[in-house]
């Protein structure tokens, strides 16, 4: 049985599926995952089973929520570029004698 490329199998014969954390997203997404880490490199999740099969049909859905929490990364990088975008205007703007 041929397997997803994200999906491993550990000592114990029991299949995870695993997604690395693109660069620059891996502080924020240790952030929204609120694990006590300060960085997150990988998202890893066990599949609870020990057939290939089963480990295939199971690792589309976690795939799709490691997607969406990557998404909620992202909207979370773009509010923080955004917060310190105004800042910066509103320092800026202040320096030049509020123009």
């Amino acid at each position: 049985m041929l397997l997803m490329c994200n999906i491993i199998k550990d000592r114990h014969g029991t299949y995870y599926v695993r997604k690395k954390v693109p660069q620059g997203f891996e502080e924020a997404l240790a952030r929204v995952l609120e694990n006590g880490k300060s960085r997150q490199v990988w998202l890893k999740r066990s599949l609870g089973t020990k057939d290939a099969q089963d480990a295939n049909k199971r690792a589309k859905a976690v795939l799709i929520e490691f997607d969406r929490t990557l998404e909620r990364t992202q909207q979370l990088l773009a509010t923080q570029a955004q917060a310190l975008l105004a800042f910066l205007k509103f320092h800026w703007r202040e320096d030049r004698g509020g123009a």
